[in-house]
């Protein structure tokens, strides 16, 4: 029998039951009500999004290929909360976590002889994972350099098509020349057979220019009766102690498609845009939303249209014949914002064919050092490597905001000596966009999607007018088409375009793209990076042109002001800020991927040509970069410069130029060594082909060296370098390398341009070069 304090003490328990079961509820629903639930809230801010991860070194492109035993792996990875690990593993067993997070490094990955596929994660704190890979192909002797070139990769099926394909090979005394073959793959790189060989023996019939300058190529025909992707490598092989030993070069492919099916799926796509034209133009006057709407409801009925989707003015339409093409009618985001004198003639033939010139080669790979004139801190890989600046703002006339007059303060009161061109509405053609890789900055400023897409302002044609080469690249996904506001439809580049189109490899660039969603995913980007960009910054959702302008303003003001600071202290990130416009709000993320270290150098950069280009020089005429001019070769390291009359071609001049600031140097000085078929029948003619190097402060230009062929006959010692040297004609002397030292004291302080050209005086049949190198600053 319970005691009284016992039966006092149950009555309170109960009476706190009661309690818990009717008023708890109560004031549970009364906190829900004004802050909501938490198991909703649980719920709504669990994360499901996937990190972004990417590799940059040693290539951001699928493929490498190698002779070390060991390889550094790098990358970026961020993540909409909070990364916790980056984790790798390697075909050839190997695995483990990557140092850093944001930036991180896998040190010294031991590869296998043999393809070495790595995939990297990253993994953030609820679990989600991001995934990038690379195959990494280790050779034990053989260096390939690059990927093998082809100039056509799309091919149509049953058509017989000759290309002609080169790869690159570093100098090998154990090279057996008639191994070098091209193979072709599975879907797995495991070889499916031979194709045919590769020569280096300059025969033109074969595709090859120069014998004996490691160049292997071929003109091959290929054809193919069904569609698909074909996969192919380069495959050679060395006489080793041990024997015949083979090495494989990077994967190139070749995409073949039905001629006939291409060209019909293009036509129906580009019918439905004029379709899509016509209904527009019925419309005026009325609200993009209804606009929208109106194009919906036609796409629906379409039988050539598998399906069209809207947000928010952005129409996707996903076609019966899998191509993708786009409408675009929001009114928000950034919708709203010599001599000629010639006395005598000489026969313009030329005597030795081209094959059989001497046109010098560029047979090794770039091998990324310290510049000898750049701040000891930053390597070559953290120097943007050029100084002109690309605005390219297809839609300026559209935008309620331009972004070219606070930015062209910004670079013209720069102390980088920075050149500007700018591009606006009509003059925003693809092929103003494969140049792209002469800038070191460049801004987009255009209408974007998924970071995948940038639109041109070039009209697309109608399909009966359209060249061939454009049907087969809409079909090949390289680039689409979308009708805009203006009911027009142009052409929108993809980030295959960016790495298929571009020609060369971009100076270490910084991009800037201000179209919205440019960085919604990691393509284009990617394709940036991978094409030899360093920085790329956009917005992961809609953006508006004022916010576009102040983050671009932002920083470049920092980049290349007076503190010249890295693209790391110059990016203000402003994640998740809410943009609004006509009654909508979003949120937005202002991003940059890639390195973070890059920044502009004053100085003289890339002056003894190691960086194995011509970065940091602007070029015009017959100015490049090689190993080896005949017997030949750089007075120090690997590379030499040469500017030209034109070696082989008709171009009649050469000229490299770069400008830099003059800090405590004294003197400039330069090695050179001129070359040139005039000698010695045309010495005292008035054929006087020179070379002349000028250096100027903005206002006035001050010739330091100039001399022609008289002058050089008769203060030089020339030495005959014919038949080991031959341009068009043979015959070729030299002056031997020379050393000219210049006094430039009175530019300290300074940013000035230095010039070296050679040209010719008279006509242009009889070739002259002039080699450069260890240009600099004392």
């Amino acid at each position: 029998m319970k005691t009284r304090l016992q039966l006092i003490n149950d009555a309170k328990s109960l009476v706190l039951a009661l309690m818990m079961v009717l008023v708890v509820p109560c004031l549970q629903s009364c906190v829900e009500d004004l802050f909501g639930s938490q198991e909703e809230d649980v719920l709504m801010e669990h994360d499901t999004e996937a990190p972004s991860i990417y590799i940059l070194t040693p290539t951001s492109e699928e493929m490498f290929v190698t002779t070390d035993e060991t390889v550094v792996i790098s990358g970026t990875a961020s993540d909409n909360g909070k990364l916790k690990s980056i984790t790798y593993t390697s075909s050839n067993g190997r695995s483990g976590e990557a140092t850093g997070l944001d930036n991180w490094t896998i040190q010294d990955l031991e590869l296998a002889q043999g393809d070495n596929r790595i995939q990297v994660s990253a993994i953030d704190e609820s679990d989600n994972r991001g995934a990038a890979s690379i195959t990494i192909t280790r050779n034990k002797y053989l260096t390939f350099l690059g990927v093998p070139t082809v100039d056509n990769d799309v091919l149509y099926t049953n058509t017989p098509a000759e290309l002609w394909i080169t790869v690159n090979i570093a100098p090998n005394d154990h090279l057996i020349a008639s191994s070098v073959k091209i193979i072709e793959l599975d879907a797995n790189n495991n070889r499916v057979g031979d194709v045919c060989p590769m020569y280096d023996n300059g025969n033109l019939d074969n595709g090859d220019e120069i014998k004996g300058d490691n160049v292997f190529s071929t003109k091959h025909t290929f054809n193919y009766p069904s569609e698909g992707v074909k996969r192919f490598r380069v495959s050679a092989k060395t006489n080793e102690a041990e024997g015949e030993v083979e090495g494989f070069s990077a994967v190139f492919t070749l995409t073949v498609i039905n001629q006939q099916n291409a060209a019909q799926q293009v036509k129906d796509m580009l019918e439905v845009h004029k379709q899509i034209e016509q209904k527009l133009a019925t419309m005026t006057g009325t609200s993009a939303t209804q606009k929208t709407q109106a194009v919906l409801d036609m796409l629906h009925t379409m039988p050539v249209v598998k399906s069209a989707t809207n947000d928010k003015g952005f129409i996707t339409i996903n076609h019966a014949s899998g191509l993708e093409s786009y409408v675009m009618l929001s009114e928000s985001g950034s919708e709203i914002k010599g001599a000629n004198d010639v006395s005598s003639r000489r026969n313009s033939t030329p005597m030795l064919p081209l094959s059989q010139q001497t046109r010098g080669l560029n047979t090794l790979p770039s091998p990324h050092h310290v510049p000898a004139h750049a701040s000891s801190s930053a390597s070559s890989n953290q120097i943007i490597q050029n100084k002109n600046v690309l605005i390219w703002a297809p839609f300026e006339n559209q935008f309620g905001l331009d972004m070219q007059p606070s930015l062209d303060k910004i670079f013209k009161s720069s102390p980088v000596s920075l050149h500007v061109d700018y591009l606006t509405n009509s003059e925003c053609t693809r092929a103003s966009l494969s140049g792209m890789s002469k800038y070191g900055i460049i801004v987009l400023d255009s209408h974007g999607e998924g970071g995948n897409l940038l639109c041109t302002r070039e009209k697309v044609l109608d399909y009966e007018e359209m060249p061939l080469k454009d049907i087969y690249e809409i079909s090949g996904h390289i680039y689409t088409v979308a009708t805009m506001t203006d009911g027009i439809t142009y052409y929108v580049i993809t980030s295959k375009f960016i790495r298929t189109q571009l020609e060369g490899t971009m100076p270490n660039s910084v991009v800037f793209n201000g179209s919205c969603q440019s960085l919604k995913t990691d393509r284009l980007a990617n394709a940036f990076i991978g094409k030899g960009a360093k920085t790329y910054l956009g917005f992961k959702n809609n953006v508006l042109t004022s916010t576009c302008v102040n983050k671009a303003d932002e920083f470049f003001t920092s980049l290349v002001g007076n503190n010249l600071k890295t693209t790391g202290e110059s990016y203000i990130a402003d994640l998740d800020f809410i943009e609004q416009d006509n009654g909508e709000s979003w949120f937005n993320s202002y991003l940059m991927n890639g390195s973070k270290d890059m920044r502009f150098y004053l100085g003289l950069i890339n002056g003894d040509f190691e960086y194995g280009n011509l970065h940091g020089w602007n070029s015009s005429g017959d100015g490049r970069v090689i190993t080896q001019l005949g017997s030949q070769k750089p007075t120090q390291g690997s590379y030499m410069g040469i500017v030209s009359t034109g070696l082989g071609y008709t171009e009649k001049y050469g000229r490299i130029s770069q400008s830099f600031k003059v800090t405590n140097e004294n003197k400039l000085s330069i090695k050179w060594n001129f070359l040139s078929e005039e000698f010695m029948e045309y010495v005292g003619s008035v054929f006087q082909d020179y070379l002349k190097i000028t250096i100027s402060d903005g206002t006035t230009t001050t010739t330091l060296f100039s001399e022609a062929i008289d002058g050089f006959a008769s203060q030089y010692n020339l030495v005959r370098v014919s038949p080991t040297i031959v341009f068009d004609r043979g015959g070729v002397y030299m002056t031997g390398w020379q050393t000219s030292t210049f006094d430039i004291s009175q530019y300290k302080g300074k940013t000035v341009t230095l010039t070296i050209e050679t040209g010719d005086i008279g006509d242009s049949i009889y070739d002259s070069a002039t080699l450069l190198d260890d240009i600099t600053l004392i």
